[in-house]
């Protein structure tokens, strides 16, 4: 981070719940129905599009009723689940096949960024 401050970084890839069964190469349908993803709506995932964002509160804030408490809704993948692999991996290969952008990293942009107070 600027300044020489350490911090937690995640690479996070856009979603939208819009339109889920009508996929590009290299993304991903995730079902709401996952118990471990915590979405509330099916939600496809464009691992092709992914940025690398500090995890802090101007970027992740906890939901304004705090339903999941002072941290933001996080959800996982169930990697150990055959069925999700396969499907990761055939996005995978699909982004591969279409010379898909690679990660765009925010950190580079934090330098002249100044957190505004409420």
């Amino acid at each position: 981070m600027p300044g020489g401050s350490a911090g937690i970084f995640v690479t996070v890839a856009y979603g939208t719940s819009e339109d889920v069964d009508h996929r590009h190469p290299g993304e991903i349908k995730i079902e709401s129905s996952d118990p471990h993803a915590g979405l509330g709506l099916d939600t496809k995932f464009d691992i092709g599009n992914r940025v690398k964002l500090p995890f802090d509160d101007e970027w992740f804030a906890p939901s304004p009723n705090r339903r999941f408490g002072d941290h933001p809704k996080r959800g996982m993948l169930d990697t150990a689940d055959i069925h999700l692999k396969r499907r990761l991996s055939s996005a995978v290969a699909e982004l591969k096949q279409a010379a898909r952008p690679k990660t765009l990293d925010m950190t580079s942009r934090l330098a002249g960024r100044r957190k505004t107070k409420p």
